[in-house]
């Protein structure tokens, strides 16, 4: 069921599956933010000793920034649209968000795949829509 869908959708949307290998840091102060930004295009620090050092989230400081795969529905639509507008290697920010101030390193873009755990996911999400709208449907 949704079979030959799922693959349409995928074709239709490739953007929806774009990713990026992401790494962040955070930090309390926009002056340190700011300074760490300098630093690293100086190469002074690099971006991971800087997040090694620096970054606020004790988990996030123990693997130098790592984030991993991230798509660009997960970001804030205007990290999002800065993170892929960039390119691979890049340090962009700092950007003023709850958590403090964000520097982002851009290691590489993964190329979306119609796989099959994304075939199968998409294969769930129409499968799951369709069954609400019959659930719908059919109560009174």
């Amino acid at each position: 069921m949704f079979a030959e869908e799922a693959k349409v959708q995928f074709e239709q949307n490739r953007l929806d599956y774009e990713q990026v290998e992401l790494y962040r840091m955070v930090v309390d102060n926009a002056q340190i933010a700011q300074e760490l930004s300098y630093q690293i295009e100086e190469s002074e620090i690099n971006f991971f000793e800087a997040a090694h050092l620096y970054d606020i989230n004790p988990v996030r400081r123990a693997y130098c920034g790592y984030e991993g795969p991230k798509s660009r529905w997960a970001l804030e639509p205007d990290i999002a649209a800065s993170v892929f507008g960039s390119e691979p290697q890049a340090v962009i920010g700092p950007f003023a968000l709850a958590e403090g101030y964000t520097l982002l390193f851009i290691d590489r873009f993964i190329i979306p795949e119609l796989t099959d755990e994304v075939y199968q996911q998409i294969r769930d999400r129409k499968f799951n829509r369709w069954l609400e709208t019959e659930i719908q449907r059919l109560q009174p």
